[in-house]
């Protein structure tokens, strides 16, 4: 495939995966709305002080801005978004398994607008899962228990949800 033109403007996307590269340095693999899926170098990216260490998070929205025309891009500035939960307990293996669907799936700088659209979704999703486990766990019971227990007359009939395997 032809790669595209140069520099990109800040573009919306996230990090599918990162991997050490050199000394001091890492290759990223990252889901752009607007141009797919794309690697860039992250120069001086596991340094202690670099600018981009903290930013470049799984399953976190990012504004990224690379340079280049080849197949493997200079991150030159990525800026977090915020706004969405991280997922935990099994909607954070949720989360790494929709990662590696999008990485082995996608033909590099293929854009796909809805199946970007599509992942944000299920991220948000994925942290919403995180947020009611800990508050079940937090309220010291199940909500499942809770609930059928309140259906049946006080009765606990344990747990039938798939999310909480050990209580029951």
């Amino acid at each position: 495939m032809k790669p595209g033109p140069g520099p990109l403007a800040d573009e919306p996307g996230f990090v599918l995966h990162s991997r050490p590269w050199r000394e001091t340095s890492l290759i990223v693999e990252l889901f752009l709305r607007d141009r797919g899926r794309l690697s860039a170098v992250a120069a001086g990216a596991r340094r202690p002080t670099s600018a981009l260490r903290p930013v470049l998070l799984q399953f976190q929205p990012i504004a990224f801005r690379l340079s280049g025309r080849n197949e493997l891009r200079t991150l030159t500035r990525a800026e977090w978004q915020g706004g969405m939960a991280v997922p935990s307990g099994r909607a954070l293996l949720f989360g790494f398994y929709l990662n590696e669907l999008v990485m082995r799936l996608l033909a590099r700088e293929d854009p796909h607008p809805q199946l970007f659209d599509a992942y944000t979704s299920a991220l948000h999703q994925l942290g919403g899962q995180g947020r009611m486990n800990a508050s079940c766990a937090a309220s010291n019971g199940c909500c499942c228990r809770k609930s059928a227990s309140a259906r049946s007359g006080g009765r606990s009939s344990g747990c039938r949800c798939s999310r909480h395997a050990t209580t029951g």
